[in-house]
């Protein structure tokens, strides 16, 4: 039905004035917001951005902008937004060594690639992948990673040493 006048006896609900907010996390850091939802149209809201030491906030993206890490907004439709979150130049997080060892039947990859030689921001969220040819058989991560998942993801706190455990398969 389209149009202006009601029809007797059938009721029509309000409209509800629920809405979503996306959140994405930025690569380093979090982002909190309180309330937690759901949330109504005209709401108050306060998004926190929690960033590791050696990282700021280069900007808010979507529906929020500006650098500041505490942003109060009023919701005013459904909303998304993230943070560009980036190195502090004048203070950066310590760099420490990833050290692969290749193993004899196949080959580690690092994904993002290091920022020098081996080095790695701490805080970088990194993934391991180890390739072999089908004839191998993959028993896990040695070093200081472990398990048998590949690909594997971490966050760099420390200096690491990684390797793959890869046998001929029988």
């Amino acid at each position: 039905y389209v149009g202006t006048t009601a029809i007797p006896d059938v009721p029509f609900g309000g409209s509800s004035t629920v809405r979503t907010i996306t959140v994405t996390q930025p690569a380093y850091g979090s982002i909190a917001l309180n309330p937690a939802g759901p949330y109504n149209l005209n709401q108050s809201v306060t998004a926190t951005l929690t960033v590791p030491q050696g990282y700021q906030n280069n900007g808010w993206t979507g529906d929020l902008s500006g650098t500041a890490l505490v942003q109060n907004f009023t919701v005013l439709g459904n909303m998304a937004f993230s943070a560009d979150v980036g190195i502090d130049i004048a203070n950066p997080p310590p760099l420490y060594a990833i050290t692969v060892t290749q193993p004899a039947n196949g080959t580690i990859t690092l994904n993002p690639s290091p920022v020098s030689g081996n080095l790695y921001y701490k805080e970088t969220p990194v993934t391991a992948t180890v390739a072999y040819d089908a004839c191998y058989l993959f028993n896990g991560w040695t070093g200081d990673l472990t398990g048998t998942q590949n690909p594997k993801s971490f966050t760099v706190q420390n200096a690491m040493s990684i390797g793959a455990d890869i046998t001929v398969n029988n």
